[in-house]
């Protein structure tokens, strides 16, 4: 969750990698997409909007690149015309014109989240606890004290397990793929939506890295990927 800037080398500021957001839509702008915008351009970098059969037919918007379907079909990519429409994976298309653009990080997220007071680029290279090798871990018990609540993808019985211990001091890593926590209606499964339902505020706290040998489910709401890590997109 740590928001990171450029260092500076000496008297010379570190250049900026290129940035773009990538979003997919069925409708209209909404506030969150305002209020995403907003602070995107004020980080200096636009929005990549894609469209889909339900629409919308255009999204004006300051700062946000929108794409209709039929602005798809006319992208140099073949994938274009595979993907099936009405699914989430249009999404992929946002993902190759910003590597074609020449991104040095691409942030996704979705249409109805907005970015909070803590929103910021993040750098590959930052501070984070990390944590020992022990399979499958619940990453959110670090952020959320004594409450039931796990990532969608954690296998079930590994919900009430024990919380993964975080060290006492942290480390300066590089990590090209950098999930952030959604305050509100985070990412969880059906289960929990049935069980528990509610809205839910994770607690600030230090970032934390996964190493070789641990497992945590992660999502398409609050990230950030690096060059090395685009293949897997």
């Amino acid at each position: 969750r740590n928001q990171s800037k450029a260092a500076a080398v000496g008297r010379k500021q570190m250049a900026q990698p290129k940035t773009f957001a990538v979003v997919t839509t069925i409708q209209g702008p909404t506030d969150c997409m305002r209020a995403l915008a907003k602070s995107c351009s004020a980080l200096g970098f636009p929005i990549l909007v894609f469209g889909d059969k339900k629409g919308p037919v255009e999204f004006k918007l300051d700062n946000c690149e929108f794409r209709s379907l039929a602005d798809q079909q006319s992208l140099p990519f073949t994938l274009a015309g595979l993907l099936p429409v009405g699914h989430y994976c249009r999404k992929n298309l946002g993902y190759l014109e910003a590597m074609q653009r020449g991104a040095g990080r691409i942030f996704e997220t979705d249409d109805d989240n907005a970015p909070n007071e803590h929103f910021g680029s993040r750098e590959i290279e930052c501070d984070a606890c990390p944590i020992a090798p022990q399979g499958w871990c619940n990453v959110y018990r670090l952020f959320s004290g004594d409450s039931l609540i796990w990532p969608r993808g954690l296998p079930l019985d590994h919900v009430r397990g024990s919380a993964p211990v975080r060290p006492a001091s942290s480390e300066h890593v590089s990590a090209p793929i950098q999930q952030g926590l959604a305050d509100g209606a985070p990412d969880v499964d059906a289960i929990w939506r049935l069980l528990v339902d509610k809205d839910f505020t994770f607690d600030r706290n230090t970032s934390v890295i996964l190493k070789q040998g641990v497992w945590c489910p992660f999502n398409s709401q609050n990230t950030w990927w690096f060059p090395v890590c685009f293949p897997l997109m």
